[in-house]
């Protein structure tokens, strides 16, 4: 478990100079989340998060197999386009 109210970054992917995706893993109330957050960042300031991107509930280490298996699919699916 990730320590109450912290948070664990584990990569960034930029989508531009000024805006980047990062994931990470937080916890909240004794409760595992993988974070995919959109951050922006202002002229002469550091990133900051904005509100697109979503926060997944990962109670059991399966839901976060889960999760990369139906991205491994999306995946599949873009490469075949």
């Amino acid at each position: 478990m990730v320590e109450q109210n912290k948070e664990v970054v584990f990569g960034e992917i930029m989508k531009g100079q000024d805006t980047k995706v990062v994931v990470s893993l937080s916890s909240y109330n004794s409760k595992n989340y993988v974070n995919l957050r959109e951050y922006w960042k202002p002229e002469n300031k550091d990133f900051l998060p904005t509100k697109k991107g979503f926060t997944l509930p990962v109670d059991e280490p399966q839901m976060v197999d889960d999760l990369i298996a139906i991205l491994q699919k999306a995946k599949m699916y873009l490469e075949k386009l």
